[in-house]
Order: structure tokens, then sequence, then C-alpha cells
């Protein structure tokens, strides 16, 4: 997760600069020649094949995805988890769809300014990264969990609010965003290692699909919903409903009994 938030560090400040100093295609060019440069060097990674595992009751040449579903709703704090965070980025999707949007045409902000903005959610990711495990000793693995789906919420509906001058704008959007940063140490660290604690080895590759498949698989979703409703609404307050949605997400959470869950042991210990 450091890695990941140095990259949403440097990665939008440099197109700020870029787009300045070099218009807009030849940044959107350097972005194409990045994932290029990504594909080629995943092309050298050499790894050793391994004989698949025999005798964990999947049939042969079967994914085995459905007994890796069923092993995930059938587990209570597994399914809550997945579920919330699954709700939480359907409305996230939504406000990603508009975040730009918003930044540029409602609030006028300079390529530059909008760059330094993702700078600093970056930033605020890496500095989280850096006391995720004194955070979750702190407050327990489940209020972890909750407080990073609310800080995502929070953060939204503060950047939804944005407004006026433009530095108080600049500002208020800037801590909106890191705000809302939180939730990726917070909840994502917490929540992978809480699979990888819980489900057998031999299961975890098909828990882990059907999880990210519940947890991601709306943020496209909710991407597309964000600008139709856009259209009709308006920006702001569609971001502010979808906020607000979000809150409701870690909410909901708060309600089960995943915040009595305070370390690995004890999530270990449902069934």
């Amino acid at each position: 997760m450091g890695l990941r938030g140095l990259a949403e560090t440097a990665g939008p400040a440099m197109a700020g600069f870029l787009v300045v100093a070099l218009t807009a295609p030849t940044a959107m060019s350097v972005d194409a020649a990045s994932f290029a440069a990504a594909a080629l060097i995943l092309l050298s990674v050499r790894t050793a094949r391994r004989q698949p595992a025999t005798g964990t009751g999947t049939a042969a040449g079967s994914l085995g995805i459905a007994e890796g579903a069923r092993f995930l709703l059938r587990h209570p704090m597994l399914r809550r988890v997945a579920i919330a965070g699954g709700t939480l980025n359907l409305f996230s999707g939504v406000g990603a769809a508009l975040q730009v949007i918003f930044l540029a045409r409602e609030l006028r902000l300079s390529a530059a300014a909008i760059g330094l903005l993702f700078a600093v959610q970056g930033l605020a990711g890496i500095a989280t990264s850096l006391f995720v495990g004194r955070l979750t000793r702190w407050t327990g693995l489940g209020w972890a969990l909750v407080l990073g789906l609310i800080a995502e919420g929070a953060g939204a509906l503060l950047f939804s609010l944005a407004g006026g001058p433009r530095w108080l704008a600049l500002v208020t959007a800037g801590t909106g965003m890191a705000v809302g940063a939180v939730v990726v140490p917070l909840y994502n660290v917490n929540h992978i290692s809480l699979r990888q604690a819980i489900v057998p080895r031999e299961l975890l590759g098909r828990v882990n699909a059907c999880a990210r498949t519940i947890v991601m698989g709306t943020l496209p979703v909710g991407s597309l919903l964000g600008g139709l409703l856009a259209v009709a609404l308006g920006t702001r307050p569609v971001l502010v409903a979808a906020a607000v949605c979000m809150l409701a997400a870690g909410g909901w959470l708060a309600t089960t009994g995943v915040p009595a869950v305070r370390t690995m042991a004890d999530a270990r210990r449902l069934v």
C-alpha cells in the first residue's frame, strides 16, 4: 500500500506539470507509454511452474469459484465486510466519475491545482499506511474496517461541499480527498489480511476472486450511474448524495457484530 500511495502521489503531480508545460495530449501519451513499460516489465518476470494442488475437493479442470463463494458468504465477518465494501465502492464510483469534472468546471481549478490535490491525497494514503498497524491495535480490527469506510464517506461529503473563494475551495477539496484516502490502508490492508488469516490456503485464491468481484466490481457500475445522474441532476447534488450513501455503508457495518472483533484470532473463531 505504501508503494501504491507513492505512485498515486507522484503520478497526478506529474500529470498536472505535463498538462501545463506540454499540453494534455502529451500527458496522455506519457500515460500510455507507462502502461507499455509496465507490460514489458511483467513479460520479463520468470516464475517456476507449480503442479496444481490435489485433494481439495474440486473437480479436475474446475476453477471452483462456487466453492470460494460459499466460504465467503457463509462466514459472517467476511460476508459483511465484503458487502459493505462493495456498497461503498458503488457510490465511490459515482464520485470518481465526476471528481475531475467537479474540480475543473464547478470549482474552476487549473490542471496544476488538480494535480496537486491528487498528490495530497496520495501523501495522506502513504502517511496512514505507515501507522495502520498501530491504528488497528488501538481501535481493534472491526472498528478499523468501519472507520476506514466512514472516513471515505466523510471525505467525499466534505469534497462535495467545496466552494467559495478559490483558496477555500482548494483547501476544502484537498482536505476531503486526504480524509477519504484513509480508506485505502485502513480498510483495504485489514480486509485483505483478514481473508488471509481466515481462509484455508487451498481456497484463498478462489475466495479472494469472489471478494474482489463483490468489492471492486461495483466501481464501473457506479461510474456509469454517476454520469447518467449528473446529466439529469447536476454534478454537486449527485456527489453529495453519493457521499451520504457511502457514509451509510460504513454506518451499516457499525451496526453488525464486526466492531466487536478486535483481533484476527477473534475473527478466526467466528462461524
